[in-house]
C-alpha cells in the first residue's frame, strides 16, 4: 500500500476511535447526570432553595413605546445598581408523592404548594374579608385556550413571582431527564457550600425530558403549556448539573428565554438548591373550604401579583 494512503486510513482509524471515545464518554456523563435526579429522588424527601433571576432585554429599549421604554429603563437602572432581578424561596421536595412547597424569604406561610400538576397559590388580591385566601388551578384540566401572559404590562418583582408560584421545583428538576448526550460538558469539580461537586453543562430537549418520563400526550401537553403560558417558546434549554460523590444531583440551573414583544426577549435563569436529604417536609395543600378554583392561568397569575412599587 502506498505510504500517503496508509497514512491517510491511519488518520482516519484514529479520528474514528478519538471520536467514538468521545461520543462514548459523553454517553456515559449523560447517564450520570440522569441517574443523578435518581439517587436524590431516593433520598426525597429533601429541603433547599429556588432562586430566580431575571436578566432584561437591554437591546429593545429603544424600540419600545414611551411608556414601555420608561418602564424597563427604570429596571434596567435598578438592574445596574444591585445586580439582575432575583427571587428566592425556600423549598421542601416529597419526590414519592411529587409535592413540593415554595415559601419566600421572609415569611412564614407559603406562597405556593404544588401537588403535581396542582397549583395551589397564596392570593395577594383577596380582601380582608374574604375567606378563600388561596387559589387553585389543576394544569390537566381542559383550560380555556389562552395567550401568555403579558409580561409587557409586569415588573420584574412581577414577573418572577408569577415563575416562582407556577413552577414547581419537582417538574424543575424533571426537565434533567431531557439531557442531550452530545451536549454535555464536564466542568470539574467544585464546591458547593463543603459539599463537593462534580459540574457538568449540556442542553435539555423539552421534548425529550416528556419522552423519557413516559408522558402521554395530555401529560405532555400539560406541562408544555405551562412553559408556553409563561412567554418560554424554545424547545432546547441550556443547563447546568452539580452532583455529589454519593452520585446525588445537588444544584440545578435552567434558564428560559421570556418572549414580551416580537423584538424584546428577557432571560430568566431557575436554580434549583437541594441541600438536606431525607429531612421531613410537611407538604399540605389549603382546604376546599378557604380555595377558589380558577381555570384561566392569567386570572391565577394576577392573583398572587405583589403591587407595584
Amino acid at each position: 500500500m502506498p505510504r500517503p494512503v496508509a497514512r491517510a486510513l491511519s488518520l482516519v482509524l484514529v479520528a474514528t476511535l478519538v471520536g467514538g471515545c468521545g461520543l462514548g464518554s459523553k454517553d456515559a456523563q449523560a447517564k450520570r447526570i440522569r441517574a443523578s435526579l435518581t439517587a436524590a429522588e431516593a433520598a426525597s424527601p429533601v429541603t433547599g432553595s429556588v432562586t430566580f433571576e431575571l436578566e432584561l432585554d437591554r437591546e429593545a429599549a429603544a424600540e419600545l413605546a414611551p411608556d414601555q421604554r420608561a418602564q424597563l429603563e427604570t429596571a434596567l437602572a435598578a438592574s445596574a445598581a444591585a445586580g439582575n432581578p432575583t427571587l428566592k424561596a425556600a423549598t421542601g421536595i416529597d419526590s414519592s408523592t411529587k409535592r413540593a412547597v415554595v415559601t419566600f424569604e421572609g415569611t412564614e406561610e407559603p406562597a405556593a404548594v404544588f401537588v403535581d400538576t396542582q397549583l395551589f397559590t397564596k392570593r395577594r388580591n383577596a380582601r380582608a374579608t374574604e375567606r378563600r385566601t388561596w387559589a387553585r388551578l389543576d394544569i390537566m384540566d381542559p383550560l380555556t385556550e389562552e395567550r401568555p401572559i403579558d409580561l409587557r404590562e409586569m415588573t420584574p418583582p412581577q414577573t418572577l413571582t408569577a415563575a416562582a408560584t407556577t413552577l414547581s421545583p419537582v417538574h424543575i428538576v424533571e426537565l434533567i431527564e431531557g439531557t442531550l448526550t452530545g451536549s454535555v460538558k464536564a466542568k470539574g469539580n467544585e464546591a458547593i457550600g463543603e459539599v463537593q461537586v462534580a459540574r457538568f453543562d449540556m442542553n435539555i430537549s423539552l421534548d425529550k425530558a416528556m419522552k423519557e418520563l413516559d408522558f402521554d400526550d395530555e401529560q405532555r401537553e400539560a406541562r408544555l403549556r405551562l412553559i408556553r403560558l409563561l412567554g418560554s417558546r424554545n424547545d432546547v434549554l441550556p443547563a447546568r448539573a452539580w452532583i455529589d460523590d454519593q452520585g446525588r444531583l445537588r444544584r440545578f440551573e435552567v434558564e428560559l428565554d421570556q418572549r414580551v414583544t416580537r423584538r424584546r426577549t428577557n432571560h430568566l435563569k431557575v436554580r434549583l438548591d437541594l441541600d438536606t436529604f431525607g429531612a421531613p417536609v410537611a407538604i399540605e395543600p389549603p382546604s376546599n373550604e378557604v380555595t377558589v378554583t380558577y381555570e384561566r392561568f392569567g386570572r391565577l397569575v394576577r392573583s398572587v401579583l405583589p403591587e407595584e412599587s
